[in-house]
């Protein structure tokens, strides 16, 4: 097999474009993409997707269980759209793969009356929408202007787990800038910092700002700040010392914006960049879709991502179409999705049986990110790939546009005819805004982390039934290493293995997200400063040993 351009579609920041053909050992691959790293090199995921999706995939077409060819399960699919006309769909699209092609299935269902889009998500619209407001456009700078900076300021992206190829430029660029590492948790980013400010939960706002009131930036005041963000008068001094001495660049991270003040806080991080000359070192996150022109797709309605749990708990909705997405494992309140998708008609389009699939009346099964030619930006470097198939299979677009055929429905998409526009620069929009202080509660405050070994929704067998708890909420609550404990958060709880750890501190304490079932059982669907966004870092929850 020849060599062929591609990209990986999964949902990380870096997108990792590669040369790849399929032999008698499986998926070979040849980096292409990293030039500013010393060593390039595509994370260790890769393989694990390969084998789950071509290599060891064992998942076919079905209807109520009883497996079934692809015209059947397309022209089951075709009939429940002509006749929906007296349902409420919700269309749940997500971020299993990020291509331009996933549109096709905005394309169909935006045709349909009885079919509600979800306006927003879980991971990083609260940021995002900060950036459309502040600038108009949320963008990044090329990577390579942190070589310009004399500082760099990450502000809770932990890049060892969620983006590995800045975590390994940053480790290259510390021994000629000085990185300082900001975060309630120690972690393994921290370790290539410098300085590592360990910062009370959802205070970066109240920060930045303090930071820009020392330098006389701002007029706007809070009062006892290190009391807010936990920092001490010498650390907040220091870091006010670098914005004085020298470009300073600024990284934002998802876990910031993951607070009912999130936006806020972005806001003021995106003000202290602009007010101290260093927006062009300011780096949050941008749409994969970036510079292409989406296709009109305008949906008929719109329900916001906080909305989605109490109108499914309401009964609102009498059918779901997935996409691309496991929500009874990826979602907060995941004992109401189950409830609902038990008791609705549920399609379910994706590339393997997951924990969402066993719910599902019909199951459409399409071939991955390694079946499918695609275009596609990257979700943090302002990079724009395309790709051909490596694999024979039914791609998203493919299935779609079949379905549209199927149902008489225009259907213009193309990849050969994808138009790339002009992105625009920043133009900051100058507007006051107040300091949202952070959530307090006397409860623990609950964090819900990515783990290195797995994206947000991969069915992998593995879980991680563990909640990883302060040495001084140990202390307090009399828990050693391996006891049992029952986390609950209101009407729901769940049982861990507990740990004992120094990465937090005080009243707080860390779940690793989306693998063991009970994790989002505990989560709430709590907004963002936008109905758009999910706070998972707001959640507080009750700690006790589990009774024996």
């Amino acid at each position: 097999m020849d060599w062929i351009k591609h990209f990986c579609a999964k949902d990380c920041p870096d997108t990792c474009g590669f040369y790849a053909r399929i032999n008698e050992h499986g998926l070979e691959v040849k980096v292409s993409d990293w030039d500013f790293l010393d060593t390039q090199f595509v994370c260790r995921k890769l393989k694990f997707f390969f084998e789950r999706e071509v290599k060891n995939n064992k998942s076919y077409h079905f209807i109520d269980k009883k497996r079934v060819d692809l015209d059947t399960v397309l022209e089951k699919i075709t009939n429940f759209l002509r006749n929906s006309e007296n349902k409420r769909i919700l269309y749940l699209r997500g971020s299993g793969n990020l291509g331009y092609s996933m549109f096709g299935w905005d394309v169909v269902l935006s045709q349909f009356n009885s079919v509600y889009f979800v306006d927003g998500g879980p991971c990083d619209e609260t940021g995002i929408e900060a950036h459309i407001e502040d600038f108009d456009i949320c963008t990044n700078p090329p990577i390579n202007k942190l070589e310009e900076a004399d500082n760099i300021v990450v502000f809770g992206k932990n890049a060892f787990v969620c983006s590995p190829h800045i975590y390994y430029y940053l480790k290259q660029l510390r021994n000629k800038k000085v990185v300082v590492y900001i975060d309630p948790i120690r972690t393994k980013t921290a370790d290539l910092a410098h300085e590592f400010l360990q910062i009370e939960p959802g205070s970066d706002g109240v920060l930045a700002n303090a930071v820009l009131n020392l330098l006389g930036k701002y007029k706007l005041k809070v009062d006892n700040v290190s009391d807010i963000t936990g920092l001490s008068v010498e650390e907040i001094e220091f870091l006010v010392q670098l914005f004085e001495k020298g470009k300073t660049a600024i990284i934002e991270g998802y876990g910031l914006q993951r607070y009912r003040n999130g936006k806020n806080s972005i806001k003021w991080l995106n003000r202290l960049a602009y007010y101290t000359g260093n927006l062009d070192y300011l780096y949050y996150s941008r749409s994969s879709k970036e510079g292409i022109k989406k296709p009109n797709s305008k949906p008929k309605h719109t329900v916001f991502m906080s909305d989605v749990s109490e109108l499914l708990k309401q009964g609102f909705f009498n059918a779901v179409f997935i996409v691309a997405a496991n929500p009874t494992m990826s979602m907060p309140d995941n004992e109401i999705w189950k409830k609902a998708l038990e008791e609705d008609e549920v399609i379910v389009v994706d590339t393997n049986f997951t924990q969402t699939t066993e719910f599902a009346d019909i199951f459409l099964k399409v071939d991955g990110m390694f079946a499918s030619k695609d275009i596609q930006g990257s979700y943090f470097f302002n990079k724009t790939l395309d790709k051909g198939a490596v694999s024979d299979g039914l791609s998203d677009l493919d299935a779609a546009a079949e379905l549209a055929k199927r149902l008489g429905i225009k259907f213009k998409l193309s990849l050969d005819s994808v138009q790339k526009v002009n992105v625009q620069k920043r133009k900051f929009v100058n507007s006051e805004i107040e300091v949202y202080l952070p959530t307090k509660n006397d409860l623990v405050r609950l964090f819900s982390l990515p783990h290195p070994s797995y994206l947000n929704s991969q069915n992998i067998p593995k879980n991680e039934e563990f909640a990883f708890i302060s040495t001084e909420l140990g202390d307090e609550l009399s828990i050693k290493p391996s006891d049992k404990v029952t986390i609950s958060n209101g009407k729901y709880k769940s049982i861990f293995e507990a740990k004992i750890t120094d990465m937090i501190k005080g009243n707080t304490a860390f779940v690793y997200k989306s693998r063991y079932d009970g994790v989002n059982r505990i989560f709430k669907s709590i907004p963002t400063d936008t109905k758009r966004g999910i706070a998972f870092n707001d959640t507080f929850v009750k700690i006790e040993k589990a009774e024996d």
